[in-house]
């Protein structure tokens, strides 16, 4: 009879440490990308909630012989009879909150918390036709939005802005012609 003996060949705590550090790095990288990724769905939900303010103001202007409403910029309070958030017909007043306002900045509360809404409505705009909402400047034509974010909630993906014709951009408009 022979006598064998088996080795088992395991993993060496250098190799497992090598390993570690591996995953480490991998992990390291891809944190980073999923932030980018939850902004980036919070701007889309953001810009989401404008267009259903759009449909609401539109709604709102069409009832009114095309006149926009007559608001403040920023309400005293989110009861604030003359601030937007009150004016437009909604079945939720979620839509008035970008998912982005979450700093505490006013009062130990969000923006959306103390004003009743995240956005800022164009005052200027306010009594108006909804098709006046263009400024025209020698060759320069300006759309003018309608609102727009209070605040700048996504970083370096820009500010949402609401025009008349339902459309959402991160920037003014200026046309050229």
């Amino acid at each position: 009879m022979s006598l064998e003996l088996k080795i088992q060949k395991s993993f060496t705590i250098i190799e497992l440490l090598v390993v570690i550090a591996i995953i480490a790095i991998l992990a390291g990288l891809l944190f980073p990308m999923l932030g980018k990724a939850r902004d980036k769905a919070k701007k889309t939900s953001c810009i989401n909630n404008l267009r259903q303010l759009g449909i609401a103001v539109n709604t709102y202007a069409g009832n009114n012989t095309e006149i926009l409403p007559m608001a403040v910029r920023i309400g005293t309070g989110p009861d604030d009879p003359m601030a937007i958030n009150n004016m437009l017909e909604m079945q939720s007043k979620r839509a008035f909150e970008c998912p982005a306002d979450i700093e505490k900045n006013y009062d130990g509360k969000t923006f959306f918390e103390k004003y009743g809404s995240s956005y800022e409505w164009n005052a200027w705009l306010s009594g108006r036709k909804i098709d006046k909402s263009e400024i025209g400047l020698q060759n320069l034509q300006i759309s003018v939005p309608m609102m727009g974010d209070s605040s700048n909630y996504h970083g370096k993906f820009g500010r949402n802005y609401l025009y008349s014709d339902g459309s959402v951009k991160e920037s003014l408009e200026v046309l050229i012609e």
